[in-house]
């Protein structure tokens, strides 16, 4: 097999399907050596690659190291290989596999028909297969989605403290302390809020979530009577511990409207001109269509559900 030292040049020099390979992948720590073998049409995933080597500090095993245990960069084959000096890890999908074709740990040469545990014995089983599309769940058996996910948190593996610290155990052994850590990204949070809960017109955010509760629009504040209520409802929504975001700019209803829609607060209450002819409260939810009018009663009703979190997204 000359010159196929990839998988895709050995499929396509052979006329097999990638998946009639086997893969050979060295990764080190410290300069111990560990081998993955996979099907040759499967990628190594490195988050769980991490947790069975039991860091992320892994690297890909340089060629004076595969040479220190017998291997062929390209042409790397399990059969060989000097077991005192390498951990061998095989992914669930060769185990099943018939008559693979693999390295055989000489330049141009590939050996045909390698069958587990015939021709070679891991020295451990671990799932380490990328998950792709179509594979069952581990569950139920049904096959997988691969869909656009945020990334909201990251943990970092268990490792030796810096600067070292050490513990008396119970029988009054030294052992070091190991540490890790939880990091939660508001900021991606927040974003992935927004992407599940909006629409056409700007954000409709949860009542659990959102950053304010009421979005106070006020209206025709040039007269003095429509300006004072709206400023007593302002004062008393804060006073029963409502976050409020007031808007007394000096723009139309219809730009105030616009602003409120696309900043998506889940309660939108409007004090206007119209407050001194029926003294009612328009209010409208971000995520309906409905505007209504509410006396005082009616708009501790609705100030009720947005505390329960029963109105808005």
């Amino acid at each position: 097999t000359p010159g196929c030292n990839t998988i895709a040049q050995l499929a396509s020099f052979l006329g097999i399907p990638t998946a009639r390979t086997l893969k050979m992948v060295f990764y080190s720590v410290e300069g111990r050596v560990t081998c993955v073998a996979i099907r040759g049409d499967r990628s190594v995933d490195e988050a769980k690659l991490a947790r069975v080597l039991g860091t992320s500090r892994y690297y890909p095993s340089l060629e004076e190291e595969l040479t220190r245990i017998g291997a062929v960069g390209g042409y790397a084959s399990p059969i060989g290989l000097d077991r005192s000096r390498v951990r061998i890890v095989a992914d669930p999908s060769v185990r099943a596999a018939r008559n693979l074709v693999g390295g055989a740990n000489r330049p141009d040469y590939h050996v045909r028909n390698l069958n587990v545990p015939r021709d070679f014995q891991p020295g451990e089983w671990a799932d380490l297969a990328l998950v792709e599309a179509g594979d069952p769940c581990p569950r139920c058996a049904s096959p997988l989605a691969i869909e656009p996910a945020f990334a909201l948190a990251s943990h970092s593996l268990p490792a030796p403290c810096r600067p070292a610290a050490e513990f008396l155990d119970q029988a009054g052994r030294s052992q070091p302390l190991w540490q890790s850590s939880w990091q939660l990204d508001l900021g991606r949070l927040w974003a992935a809020v927004v992407e599940q809960h909006h629409d056409e017109h700007g954000i409709l955010w949860p009542p659990a979530c959102a950053p304010l509760d009421v979005h106070l629009v006020g209206l025709d504040l040039k007269k003095e009577a429509v300006a004072a209520r709206a400023e007593e409802l302002y004062a008393r929504l804060q006073a029963q511990g409502y976050a409020v975001l007031y808007d007394d700019r000096d723009a139309s209803a219809g730009v105030k409207f616009n602003d409120a829609d696309l900043i998506g607060l889940p309660l939108r209450l409007t004090i206007s001109k119209r407050w001194e002819q029926d003294g009612l409260t328009e209010a409208r939810w971000r995520n309906e269509a409905d505007r209504l009018k509410l006396d005082d009663e009616g708009l501790a009703r609705e100030l009720a559900r947005l505390r329960e979190g029963n109105g808005g997204a």
